[in-house]
């Protein structure tokens, strides 16, 4: 394409933006190199050949399409942060040799291949929204317009977002970024666990399971007169939790009773039942009783 560009006599390129991306949602381990090397190709590999064919330091503007996946808690998708993490890179080094280059982390587009693959699998987004084309664009110009390196564009909530990630939450960037008053913060729901420890072994199993019940409904907004269809057997997918929403659930649990259910075991099919005993065998352990069963998947953040 491009010599056919350069023999017909067309006018010299100044300006590229590379929005290839391929997003393939799965663990690292669950990733061969030929999964990994599909995942890079676009962004990594797309870049590359494109700096091999064009003089990157004679374009007037290059702009790289990242995502917030490289700033945000982004479980499955650690090929693809690393993947616009290189981006944000090349643009980096590009701006350090005096050339006019911008990386944008984008959240999500209402435009796209994975919008389109997000509407057909009915995902949701917690406390994210989809941008239109029109506000994206308007982001974009402001940025190319300031001489901007690298920012994140994103429509998000950030007090609830934070509130449902208590450990990103206490980070110094985040907190400088948004000031949560003290009465929202996770912290004060750390009633559960104490209150568990008051039951009796009988019935706190009973307690345990109505209160995961109750914590998944919020999430997935289910009116308390509809908690009792959430079959404790049934797999967590089923009900339409994907890597985000085991993630907030995830350290939704973790906030109220201390136990950190690994993010990749309730996305293999674990159900409600199992995330249930999962706590109970914490809060076990906690008292003396019995080590709960542990799993190398404890954090999968990346």
């Amino acid at each position: 394409w491009f010599r056919g560009w350069t023999t017909e006599g067309r006018p010299p390129i100044r300006g590229i933006f590379h929005a290839a991306g391929v997003q393939q949602p799965r663990s690292l381990a669950e990733l061969d190199d030929a999964g990994i090397r599909e995942g890079l190709r676009a962004k990594v590999g797309g870049m590359q050949a494109l700096a091999r064919v064009i003089d990157i330091e004679t374009l007037d503007i290059l702009v790289a399409f990242s995502s917030a996946a490289t700033l945000l808690p982004s479980p499955l998708l650690g090929v693809y942060a690393a993947a616009n993490g290189f981006l944000d890179g090349f643009a980096a080094r590009a701006r350090q040799r005096g050339q006019r280059a911008l990386s944008i982390a984008w959240g999500l587009l209402g435009v796209g291949g994975m919008a389109r693959a997000r509407a057909a699998e009915g995902r949701r987004m917690e406390f994210l929204d989809d941008m239109s084309p029109g506000r994206a664009f308007a982001a974009m110009d402001r940025l190319i317009a300031q001489g901007c390196g690298h920012a994140a564009v994103l429509a998000i909530d950030w007090p609830r977002w934070l509130e449902s990630h208590p450990d990103t939450a206490s980070d110094p960037y985040f907190e400088a970024l948004v000031q949560i008053s003290p009465s929202d913060r996770p912290a004060v729901a750390r009633t559960a666990r104490e209150d568990f420890a008051k039951l009796a072994p009988e019935v706190r199993s009973e307690a345990i399971r109505g209160y995961i019940r109750a914590t998944l409904g919020r999430i997935l907004r289910v009116p308390d007169d509809g908690l009792d269809a959430l079959d404790l057997r049934t797999p967590l997918t089923r009900f339409g939790v994907d890597s985000l929403t085991a993630l907030e659930l995830r350290n939704r649990v973790e906030a109220d009773t201390g136990a950190a259910p690994p993010v990749v075991e309730m996305l293999r099919g674990s159900s409600l039942a199992w995330l249930a005993e999962f706590i109970e065998a914490h809060l076990a352990a906690a008292e003396g009783e019995s080590e709960p069963e542990t799993t190398e998947w404890e954090h999968i953040t990346i």
